[in-house]
This record gives C-alpha cells, structure tokens and sequence, in this order.
C-alpha cells in the first residue's frame, strides 16, 4: 500500500499536520458546496507531495485556496477573505437560535458551529438544569418542569381568555433568559463567539441592549407542517433513545407555544427559518451572519 509523505503547515514557531478535512471546512465558508471544497483541498495536497514539498506556510496555504477560489468565481475569493476578516476581529459573534422542540435547533445549532468553526455552543435545556440545581421548585416552580409542561406550576388562577400553557411557557422564559443574558456578558467579557440554542431564546425576554448589538445575532426556527413536526420526534427518539411519547402527548401544546414565539418574532423583528432542510438553512445563517459581519469590517 502506497503511503502518502505528511505535509505540515507552518505559523511561527508551530507546525501542525495538513487536514483535508479541515482546510475543506475552511474552504466551504467561502460559499462553495462541501464537495468541491474537498476536491480542492485534495488538489492542494496532491501539488504539495508531488512538488515533494513537506511543509507550507499557513499565508501560502490561504493565498493557494484564494488562488483557486478565483479561478471557479470570484465572489468565493471575496467570500474566503472575508471570512478570514471576520475570524480576526476581536468581538465575538454570538448567535441566538431559538425554536420550540422538534425543529432543529440543537442539529442547526452544531451544524453552524462547525460551519463557522465556533465551538461554543451551548443549549437552553443546560442553563435550565444548572438553574434546576441551585433554585427550588419551592422557589421557582415553572424552571422544574418542560417547557410545554411549565402551566402546571402556575399558582395564580388564570382566567377564561389566556391559555395557561402560554402563561406557563413565557413564566419559564422569564426565568431561563436571566441565565441566557448572563452567558451573553459572559461571552462577552472573554471575547468568545458562542452560539446559544433552544426553546427558552424568545424575541422580546431578551434586552434590547444585547438585540441592538451588530454582532450578536437572532433566528428562530419553524416547522410549518404539523405531519413534518411529529415525524421529527419519531426521527429523534430513533436517533437517540429519547422516547417521543410525552413530546407527542403535549404536541398540541408545542404547536401552540410555536405559534407564540413565531409571534413575538415577527413582531420583534426576529429573522423566521423554515427548517426543513439543514444544509439550507445552515447556509442561509452563516451567510447573512457573514454579510452583516462584512459590513463591520469595511467600516473599521
């Protein structure tokens, strides 16, 4: 079997092992489909051992990509650069994704860490849980149930024209979106892109301060099709061992609270996704998030 010599990429002192997977990932942000970014990267790595070149300088490396990027379109070149700008800014970007259960956003929120290489990404359900542990149901009933399910810890009699299972949801939101502005001014103070994700990332809980932020970003995700909806919790609890039953016991109560939050988006003026396809809809936010970012960069 015929062994392929190892090509390191040098910065500095350091040197680390050409990857082809992660120069396709770098590749793929300059708007290029995944699989001719892996052809080009494999193009690059086949000129280097052929040319019996052990090693290559990262800026080499990045103005060969830029190189063969402009050959196929420019507006990828630009893209690529661009990306490159972004990456070197000191404020971080942060990406709120919001969306009831069921429409992707723990699947879009790792998907978009890895398009746009953040690594922190961290959901809702988390925040609740550490919150879960330090407050009391005595204290704050509403945080100790699903969200779906939060109407039952409600202690004031709600009457005849509200839907307690609103009510029930927004009371939890109130509470989960304290943790959720903490993990903001966390990210932040350490100058750390992060993406948040989950059910709790409603468009008015949150401050305005942090929404009039350029670089601190909103989505919701929506599932139009009530069929499309419950065959994602079948989808899941194949996946992932996670029974569908109480999901799809209290599926009209999540039709319901997805309802509200498409609501207050609009009203917000909260970007709405259909999710119905994740590479779409993965393609679709990292381009406006690099759009807007593009903006920033040409101002400074």
């Amino acid at each position: 079997m015929k062994i392929t010599p190892s090509v390191f990429i040098k910065e500095g002192k350091s040197a680390v092992p050409f990857s082809r997977g992660i120069l396709t990932r770098s590749i793929v942000r300059s708007g290029i489909d995944e699989l001719k970014a892996y052809e080009l990267a494999m193009d690059i790595k086949s000129e280097l051992v052929e040319n019996k070149k052990n090693s290559i300088e990262a800026e080499d490396l990045f103005n060969k990509v830029c190189e063969k990027l402009r050959k196929i379109k420019p507006k990828f070149e630009k893209r690529y650069k661009l990306w490159r700008d972004v990456r070197n800014r000191e404020e971080p970007i942060l990406i709120l994704l919001g969306g009831v259960s069921g429409t992707g956003t723990t699947t879009v929120g790792a998907d978009l860490g890895h398009s746009l290489s953040i690594r922190r990404v961290i959901g809702t359900d988390t925040i609740r849980e550490i919150m879960r542990k330090i407050i009391t149901p005595d204290l704050l009933p509403s945080i100790h149930a699903s969200s779906y399910e939060a109407w039952k810890s409600l202690k004031i009699p709600v009457a005849p024209e509200y839907d307690k299972t609103i009510l029930g949801f927004r009371s939890q939101v109130e509470s989960i979106s304290v943790g959720v502005e903490a993990l903001i001014d966390r990210s932040l103070y350490e100058s750390i892109s992060g993406i948040i994700e989950g059910t709790h990332l409603v468009p008015g809980f949150i401050d305005e301060k942090y929404m009039n932020m350029p670089n601190i970003f909103f989505f919701v995700l929506n599932i139009e099709d009530e069929k499309e909806h419950q065959a994602r919790f079948h989808a899941r609890a194949y996946e992932t061992r996670r029974a569908s039953t109480k999901y799809l016991r209290n599926f009209n109560n999540i039709r319901k609270i997805q309802e509200d939050v498409i609501n207050k988006a609009n009203l917000y003026r909260v970007k709405v996704i259909e999710n119905s396809d994740l590479e779409r809809t993965t393609k679709m936010i990292t381009e406006i998030v690099l759009d807007k970012m593009a903006g920033m960069v040409k101002k400074k």
